[in-house]
This record gives structure tokens, C-alpha cells and sequence, in this order.
């Protein structure tokens, strides 16, 4: 028999993934590891989820926390990119632009307040709250008509080409990495990973869009909890995860780091970075 989990008190803020409150802990905890990814409230689609309460705490999940489970897996990531830039640290800083990413997220890597790099973030929408010596500005990773050809030392970015939703977006975003930055770093979850990392559920990638709608909006299985139509339809939309051959074809110039659990493929990592800048 199961044991049943009991929920600890609420936190500042509270994790959202839909599983059955049956579900031991030691499961729940298996399905973490084994997916590297989970998101919280406000975190990635702020308003479309209810405020389910997870019976896993908040700690595992929660990605402004240093000591997060899910933290602690992006760090293992954040390697290897700190050690290809290693070599490009200079008396001047080096400018890193980071497409769709957020000033916590370096904060989080500790290097937001570090004077040997000089960090913009690009985001749709401007942060939730600012850090300094981090550069914040409202764009479109698909057009990058602003910048200069090299105009960054490095562009970064980490979970976001598979949000662009379409193949020529997603071309688009790639060919302006390519293009304004000496150097760069994309990473993106892999489509044949079994579990979809964004509602935590296996095979959902592969499900044509009427039936991921009624799994999203009839059903409580997501990882997100039931969405709205609206909420489920934008998300569907949204979504487009990348094969192996397509990371290659969009960035054809780059080295492909595999990030691999279990003996599968969980992530892509295309990097091009020069052995020298200046």
C-alpha cells in the first residue's frame, strides 16, 4: 500500500504539478530526477494554472531557491558553458546576451554581479524585478535588428527556442544567435526524451493537438494541473520540441553536447565558442 504524503505547510511559493496524493514520496521524487524539469507558479505561465498544492515541497521545485532540487540540475548544466567561457575571461568584460532569459537565473549561477561579464537579458516582457549590473530590455529573439553582426561576445540561451512554436520562428532565432554573437550557446530539451518536461507527462509530445487539449483541459494529469481551453490552446501553440537532426540544422556551424539520463537523450546543448574573443 502506498503511503499517502501529507502536504507541508504553504510556502512562499507553491509548486504546481498535478500527481495523485497516493503517490509516495520516493516516486515523486524518482519523476524529478528522471525529467530534470518542473516549473512553479508564475514562474513560466503566470495566470494559466490553478494554485494546486504539490505533495512534493516546494524546495524541490521552486527555481528561486539556490537549493532547489531543479536549481541543482541546471547548475550541472551552467558547467559547461562556464567552461567554455573560461578562456575568453579578459581584463575586459565579456558580453553575454541572453535570449529569453531572466536576471534571476544569473543570480542563481552566481555570476550576475561578476565585473569580468557583462550580461543583457532579452525577454518579451521586462523582469519581475531588476539586479544590478544585469541589463534588461523587451525584444524578440526572433529578430534582433537592434544589434550589430558580432555586436556579443557570447548569446546564451537556455529552454526557449522550443517555446517559438513554429519551425520558421524557431530558423529565425537561430540565424540571429548566429549572427549577433561571436560566439553562442542554445539549449533545448530533446522531442524523443519519453517525458515531455513541460507538463511532465510521457509520450505528450507525440499526441496530435486535439487529444493534448483534452488532456490538458479534461484531465488532472498535467504537471501544469487542468488548464482553461484558452490556456491549454496558447500552450499548445507554443510548444515545439526539436530533434537531434533539426538542433543540427539549424545550427550546423556547432558542436551538439547531449545531456543524457538514463541512457537517453534528455537535452540538446549547440555551442560554437571561439578559443579566443579578442
Amino acid at each position: 500500500m502506498s503511503q499517502k504524503v501529507r502536504p507541508e505547510r504553504p510556502s512562499q511559493t507553491i509548486a504546481i504539478i498535478a500527481l495523485p496524493e497516493s503517490l509516495s514520496s520516493r516516486w515523486v521524487t524518482r519523476l524529478l530526477w528522471f525529467t530534470g524539469e518542473t516549473y512553479a507558479v508564475g514562474s513560466l505561465y503566470p495566470g494559466r494554472c490553478p494554485n494546486i498544492r504539490s505533495p512534493v515541497p516546494a524546495r524541490f521545485l521552486d527555481y528561486s531557491r539556490s537549493d532547489s532540487w531543479v536549481n541543482q540540475l541546471r547548475n550541472r548544466r551552467f558547467q559547461l558553458f562556464e567552461s567554455l567561457i573560461a578562456p575568453l575571461i579578459s581584463d575586459q568584460p565579456l558580453t553575454i546576451l541572453d535570449l529569453g532569459g531572466t536576471p534571476d537565473y544569473w543570480v542563481q549561477r552566481g555570476l550576475a554581479d561578476d565585473p569580468k561579464l557583462a550580461i543583457t537579458v532579452l525577454n518579451l516582457t521586462g523582469p519581475a524585478r531588476s539586479v544590478q549590473r544585469v541589463n534588461c530590455i523587451v525584444g524578440d529573439a526572433t529578430d534582433l535588428s537592434d544589434f550589430a553582426q558580432d555586436q556579443f561576445d557570447i548569446v546564451f540561451s537556455n529552454s526557449v527556442i522550443e517555446h517559438l512554436g513554429n519551425l520558421p520562428a524557431q530558423q529565425r532565432m537561430a540565424e540571429e544567435a548566429r549572427r549577433v554573437g561571436r560566439g553562442y550557446l542554445v539549449q533545448t530539451p530533446a522531442r524523443s526524451f519519453p517525458i515531455e518536461p513541460h507538463v511532465l507527462l510521457p509520450g505528450f509530445q507525440f499526441l496530435n493537438q486535439s487529444t493534448q487539449r483534452w488532456v490538458l483541459t479534461r484531465t488532472g494529469l498535467s504537471g501544469l494541473g487542468r488548464m482553461s481551453a484558452d490556456a491549454a490552446g496558447d500552450l499548445i501553440a507554443e510548444l515545439r520540441l526539436l530533434s537531434g537532426q533539426e538542433v543540427r540544422t539549424l545550427f550546423p556551424d556547432a558542436t551538439i553536447y547531449r545531456e543524457k539520463i538514463g541512457g537517453l537523450t534528455k537535452s540538446y546543448t549547440a555551442h560554437a565558442i571561439p578559443n579566443k574573443i579578442r
